[in-house]
């Protein structure tokens, strides 16, 4: 998880600045702008991953991530972890991204369930 947050705090802040303050300009400042935006935002810094985010229902609110083929290794969820978390950072508040949890694993990818909160 440290390693997720450590890339996105240091390495692709600068470069999605400009996209974060529109999103919030137009959208409110608050982590769900920034989930519901998460393909723009990771357009610029990765390939091969895709984010759904849902805002509530039976499994409450979360972030799903495709890593597009097969064998996505279990650290590459838990470094993304760590990225999602800087969401609430650049949002100015506190939040939760809790252990990611294997939803499929098939010839088109791993999809993995981060459950979000925030006040």
């Amino acid at each position: 998880m440290e390693l997720g947050q450590f890339a996105a705090r240091n390495m692709v802040h600068r470069r999605l600045q400009p996209i974060l303050n529109a999103l919030f300009a137009v959208l409110g400042r608050s982590p769900e702008s920034v989930f519901r935006n998460l393909n723009l935002c990771f357009s610029l810094a990765t390939k091969g991953i895709s984010f759904v985010y849902v805002a509530g229902g039976s499994k409450g609110k979360h972030v799903l991530a495709t890593f597009r083929g097969q064998g996505a290794p279990e650290a590459a969820w838990h470094a993304l972890r760590g990225a999602l978390a800087h969401a609430f950072d650049v949002a100015g508040t506190r939040g939760k991204i809790g252990p990611p949890v294997k939803v499929t694993d098939n010839e088109r990818g791993v999809t993995v369930r981060y459950p979000v909160e925030w006040p």
